[in-house]
């Protein structure tokens, strides 16, 4: 069976870390169907440089195709950008015929998907939460949305809030709508062999985009407001997608004159089971995690976590891997750390690993994925 997958970003060798899910998954497919990715990216005459170099994709046995398109800024517009994007759609169809379209997020996929119901070829759309959010303020997106989601043959959501808010806007599609968990590499992700040093002044983890809805700001209150927690080195690994915010961070931290505040870019998996295995605790302080896969693979390396209701988390943390938090504020958030810098020796990593293990296996993901498949053909 033939599966192309389109997605709005694939990890390049120099950018490792964008949409790394996305090749994750892939991979996976890859174990038992042929796979091929078409790497839609938006044309904006700021991405011009970048979209003129050859994207060097990392080679793991399938063809991935950069597939750049008109972008009108804000999801308007979006038949204008069918057409680029539909020409780009339509040559793919035409070279490699595949069995199933598999899109995701919401826009531009159902672009695609809408090339792909020309041709008679079955869909899938993948729905992540900021995808389906943000693109349903556009009352045009979202009347395409109505149009399209008709047409797709399942429409998966990668937690159990996401489906919940997603039938509530269109319950005509719940019988066509599921929640597919995402899994993780676990021979990879796994407790360091090395017995780590335990510290009066544990590292903390937290790995998150500069947008609000991640809740950095509530850690840096939370870190600024406990005397122990200044002692406590902070690492937040990140990329800076809303530039204001990330200023507003960085004027926080100097304010409160937090030294022991490090921040990194984000990284590919070989740099970042580094950074579990350099620090005791992990923490998630999203105000909406839809699933939270660096929550899952910090605890697969032993990190004991921390995170809010907020979607996600609700699955993946128990009281044998973490704490969770109810209603997102500091208060909670700095009590809750400074009780994990005295517990966290007492978590068991190997246990946790072996519990994820069991839970969010991607053998049990490919079994969801493929019976989907079959299910369209």
């Amino acid at each position: 069976m033939k599966i192309l997958i389109a997605a709005k970003g694939y990890p390049t060798r120099e950018k490792p870390f964008v949409q790394s899910f996305i090749r994750d998954e892939a991979r996976l497919l890859h174990r038992k169907f042929s796979v091929q990715v078409l790497d839609t990216q938006p044309f904006k005459p700021g991405l011009l440089p970048a979209l003129l170099r050859a994207p060097d994709y990392p080679d793991d046995g399938f063809r991935v195709e950069r597939a750049p398109y008109l972008s009108v800024p804000r999801h308007k517009l979006p038949q204008l950008t069918r057409r680029g994007l539909g020409a780009r759609v339509r040559a793919a169809f035409r070279r490699w015929k595949p069995d199933v379209l598999h899109a995701h997020f919401l826009y531009p996929g159902i672009l695609a998907i809408q090339e792909a119901h020309q041709t008679g070829t079955p869909t899938v759309l993948t729905l992540h939460g900021a995808d389906w959010y943000a693109a349903l303020r556009t009352p045009a997106v979202k009347k395409l949305a109505a149009d399209v989601l008709p047409q797709t043959g399942r429409i998966i959501c990668v937690g159990p809030g996401l489906h919940k808010d997603v039938i509530t806007a269109f319950p005509q599609f719940a019988s066509r709508t599921g929640v597919v968990l995402h899994g993780t590499d676990y021979s990879y992700f796994k407790p360091p062999q090395r017995v780590k040093t335990v510290s009066e002044t544990p590292a903390i983890l937290c790995i998150a985009r500069f947008v609000h809805k991640k809740g950095l700001h509530l850690l840096i209150e939370a870190i600024a407001g406990s005397d122990l927690l200044r002692t406590c080195p902070l690492t937040i690994v990140g990329d800076i997608t809303d530039s204001a915010y990330y200023g507003r961070l960085l004027a926080m931290i100097k304010a409160e004159g937090l030294s022991n505040v490090r921040i990194l870019p984000g990284m590919g998996r070989e740099q970042l089971r580094e950074e579990f295995y350099a620090h005791d605790i992990y923490v998630q302080p999203s105000l909406d995690e839809p699933f939270g896969l660096a929550l899952l693979e910090a605890i697969a390396c032993g990190l004991p976590a921390i995170a809010f209701r907020s979607g996600g988390p609700d699955v993946i943390l128990t009281e044998k891997n973490g704490l969770l938090l109810g209603k997102p504020e500091s208060v909670s958030l700095r009590q809750a750390l400074e009780q994990m810098c005295e517990a966290y020796p007492t978590y068991a990593p190997v246990e946790m690993h072996t519990d994820l293990q069991t839970r969010f296996s991607e053998e049990a993901k490919l079994k969801q994925l493929s019976a989907i498949y079959e299910s369209l053909l």
